[in-house]
């Protein structure tokens, strides 16, 4: 039994009879259990194509994060410690995260990270934010409007790779 439901989903009601046929009364005004699940979309030419972008920009700024890392490691807020060691992590993180998302079987776990590395940068893009004089070369406002682009970031990992149907296992029959 299908329901409307919520952007990217549906939800469906819980298998089983009706609850008024389980044995026990239905209370009045009690709605019946239902779970949600979530839409999977075909995987087009358009999601493989920005998914291995995505993997080749990581993959790219990663890098970068070794050839700057010694100015990239003054934009690490100063309540976290050993900032080279973070830069270089982080580094780490995004070329093997890039690397995930172009390997079918890794792609949603990368996907997951992907998104768990944006969450911990993201106190990194607020002291750069706060502080323009560590880039002066950046307008100001392009360094307050990066804050947000995150969350376009978030939905390109979604669109491109968690929302994508898993690959198949070409080994099963």
């Amino acid at each position: 039994m299908e329901h409307g439901g919520a952007r990217g989903g549906q939800f469906l009601a819980k298998p089983g009879p009706p609850l008024a046929s389980r044995g026990r009364p239905r209370r009045p005004g009690r709605a019946p259990a239902f779970t949600y699940a979530p839409a999977v979309v075909p995987d087009t030419k358009t999601r493989r194509f920005f998914r291995g972008l995505l993997g080749v920009i990581l993959i790219l700024q990663g890098i970068n994060h070794f050839v700057l890392q010694h100015e990239m490691a003054r934009w690490i807020p100063s309540w976290l410690p050993a900032p080279l060691l973070m830069v270089q992590l982080s580094g780490i993180a995004e070329i093997v995260l890039g690397l995930g998302l172009l390997v079918p079987r890794l792609r949603r776990l990368a996907g997951w990270g992907t998104m768990a590395l944006l969450v911990a940068v993201f106190p990194a893009n607020i002291e750069m934010a706060r502080h323009p004089e560590l880039l002066p070369r950046v307008p100001e406002v392009l360094l307050w409007i990066r804050l947000p682009l995150q969350l376009a970031f978030f939905w390109w990992v979604w669109a491109s790779v968690l929302a994508v149907a898993p690959p198949r296992d070409r080994s099963a029959p």
